[in-house]
């Protein structure tokens, strides 16, 4: 769940008809690009406590092109399970 709503949320409440959301906020980063694509990294101590973990994420982007009130688009979501 996330903001005491349940996953996954329509947001066309919120400008954004056609969009949802699928992963809870826990953690967000902000990056400017300039292409179609990027790449993100980020480094974990090397320990076993990580073995096994999931990490979910979901892009929002600001998108002047996007055919919404909110100017806002969502991506779909990703998983990742580290080793």
């Amino acid at each position: 769940s996330w903001a005491g709503q349940p996953l996954p949320m329509d947001l066309g409440n919120y400008g954004m008809p056609g969009c949802r959301n699928y992963t809870s906020a826990d953690a967000s980063f902000t990056f400017v690009y300039t292409n179609t694509s990027m790449n993100f990294q980020f480094a974990l101590p090397s320990t076993p406590t990580f073995a096994g973990l999931r990490l979910y994420h979901q892009l929002l982007v600001f998108d002047l092109l996007a055919p919404n009130p909110a100017g806002l688009t969502t991506s779909n979501a990703g998983e990742a399970t580290l080793h």
